[in-house]
């Protein structure tokens, strides 16, 4: 069994903009380009790496104003400002780049600058704030808190639950589905990841393309389908005129036009990480201690034998 890999937008910079003696490219029997790497781009002394120290703080106190819970995104602006998106307030909240409270953006509710449910938060040109308000509309608001706009879309498709929306430049956008566990073929499957496609002409949308999601697992000892803990999982993440997609089996990332056509494969060497027996008890211990959902602990059922 494999650990997950994250796939990160900004490795695909690192892994295309290469030399030739860092990257092969080539094309494959279909025509789509594919870049295999054989070491990366950046030298040591030029990695990323993570303060030890924070260099802002944002959370800690007794000041509600600076306690944040159930964070669904959060951006940096051009001039050093931090906007902080919450699920438990539903709304926006603005601080300067030292940390310090500024603005709350949008409120609870169901009118314009209003949100139903927080669900994602991203940055666009101009420094506009684009809040995903549960999982039919984006609305768009200025740097300075003011309403613009807003986007709405089913959040159902052809039996599907629509959770992500992913904007392009075009002004057209795309809405991917949540892996429903629905139709099981066998005990244990990969569900689908679909990317449907929505324009000003074709405002139901379309579906352009299809891609591994996640694992489950379906026993006669479960009432409904599981995740698999530790399986791999699949990412979907949006530029201004097409999409990335990847899925943590392999290093590999795949580009779409805003058609759904393949062009474009990016590729490194891997080496998965085996899942270790104290890897396995610290999530163990991870799941039990987030609690039941609406607070309290979670309490194990026993079997009669268990009871004895």
């Amino acid at each position: 069994m494999s650990r997950t890999a994250p796939i990160v937008v900004g490795i695909v910079a690192a892994m295309v903009a290469t030399t030739p003696a860092m990257a092969q490219s080539s094309k494959d029997s279909a025509g789509i380009r594919v870049v295999d790497n054989t070491r990366p781009a950046w030298t040591a002394n030029r990695s990323w790496t993570i303060s030890a120290q924070p260099v802002v703080d944002i959370g800690s106190g007794d000041d509600s104003l600076y306690q944040l819970a159930t964070v669904m995104g959060a951006v940096r602006l051009s001039d050093g400002t931090i906007a902080v998106a919450t699920m438990s307030t539903n709304n926006v909240r603005v601080y300067d780049a030292r940390g310090r409270f500024v603005r709350v953006v949008g409120r609870r509710g169901q009118g314009p600058g209003e949100f139903r449910q927080v669900m994602g938060l991203t940055r666009r040109a101009g420094d506009t704030l684009a809040v995903n308000d549960s999982r039919e509309e984006i609305e768009f608001y200025s740097a300075d808190g003011k309403f613009g706009r807003g986007l709405r879309h089913l959040s159902h498709s052809r039996g599907l639950v629509l959770s992500g929306f992913h904007l392009f430049a075009d002004g057209s956008f795309a809405r991917t589905s949540w892996p429903q566990a629905h139709n099981a073929p066998s005990s244990r499957w990969t569900d689908s990841l679909d990317v449907i496609a929505v324009t000003k002409s074709d405002t139901s949308g379309r579906m352009i393309s299809r891609h591994p999601a996640m694992e489950f697992t379906k026993t006669p000892a479960l009432p409904f389908a599981q995740p698999v803990t530790f399986a791999p999982a699949g990412f979907i993440v949006a530029d201004s005129d097409g999409y990335w997609v990847g899925y943590a089996t392999r290093y590999e990332i795949r580009r779409h036009r805003l058609d759904g056509t393949l062009h474009l494969i990016t590729r490194a060497p891997w080496t998965p990480t085996p899942v270790r027996d104290r890897d396995k008890e610290r999530y163990k211990e991870f799941t039990i201690n987030l609690g039941a959902e609406g607070g309290g602990r979670v309490i194990r059922a026993c079997s009669s034998s268990e009871r004895g």
